[in-house]
């Protein structure tokens, strides 16, 4: 008999910011409403669907083997990419996520929240998720274009004194 679990998921994204910084969480409970594992990460250069995918797969990833879960997320995208046998993009991480069901036999039933609408722990993965793309814009900030040509012809400046 296959161990049960509850989780939800989501990702979030800062598509208007060049770096692009992204966060992923998930929460899983046993079938006794327990907490079995909480978890989110932040990146840089990825999108929010992207992040969306990779809370489902890192929950998939988290459970024993030979399990069911129940994973509820307000991203019809990923249930839609996941289910359907032609998803358009993101095929890395669709193909991942199957490959990793098929191998550790899990089973996934989908559940469609509506998001921002009061799930307790939709908004908590999405709050999760929010500061981990705040940990990485705080971390990452790519150098101004006008800071990286003054330092470029400083260094020329400097080569053409060295020469003369």
């Amino acid at each position: 008999m296959k161990q049960k679990f509850t989780a939800w998921s989501d990702g979030s994204c800062d598509n208007l910011n060049p770096a692009k910084p992204g966060g992923a969480a998930y929460v899983i409970f046993d079938d006794k409403g327990n907490l079995f594992r909480k978890s989110s990460k932040g990146f840089i250069g990825t999108t929010n669907n992207r992040m969306e995918l990779l809370a489902i797969i890192s929950i998939v990833n988290a459970l024993p083997p030979d399990s069911h879960v129940t994973i509820h997320t307000d991203s019809e995208y990923c249930i839609k990419a996941l289910l359907s046998g032609h998803p358009q993009a993101n095929l890395d991480q669709i193909a991942h996520y199957h490959r990793l069901c098929s191998e550790r036999n899990i089973s996934v039933l989908f559940k469609w929240v509506k998001g921002h609408a009061g799930d307790e722990h939709n908004e908590e993965c999405d709050l999760m998720a929010r500061t981990e793309y705040q940990k990485m814009c705080d971390d990452y900030t790519p150098p101004s274009t006008s800071s990286r040509h003054k330092n470029l012809a400083k260094k020329k400046r400097n080569k053409n004194k060295s020469k003369g």
